[in-house]
């Protein structure tokens, strides 16, 4: 779990890559200044307490465990964003994603793109 920032409200980039995180938690609100969030290979299943995250413009949450894209709606600033090997097998709540560029899912178990 992911707790603990409270001092570092100023952090622009955290790199959690390769752990064993299974929650976000709520130490994520504490660093709203976060432009770049890597949590890749992890084991994180659900995709939480981002909304407080409103400058964030990279989330790479590759090689996880996440089933459904959810949680993303207040990240307005959010340019990039890496979904791949993950357990996806549908493709919605993305359309409100107005900054995006760029998004990979490949290696997922996607079905069907839906807005």
């Amino acid at each position: 779990k992911v707790t603990g920032l409270g001092g570092l409200s100023k952090l622009i980039f955290l790199d959690l890559y390769n752990n064993c995180i299974e929650q976000l938690g709520t130490g994520l609100a504490c660093v709203p200044s976060l432009r770049v969030l890597m949590l890749g290979k992890n084991r994180i299943r659900h995709i939480t307490n981002l909304e407080k995250l409103r400058n964030l413009d990279v989330l790479d949450l590759h090689s996880n465990e996440i089933s459904t894209i959810e949680g993303l709606e207040a990240l307005a600033e959010l340019r990039v964003l890496n979904l791949a090997g993950n357990r996806i097998e549908a493709v919605e709540n993305v359309c409100g994603l107005q900054s995006l560029t760029e998004i990979n899912l490949r290696r997922n178990r996607i079905r069907s793109v839906s807005e």
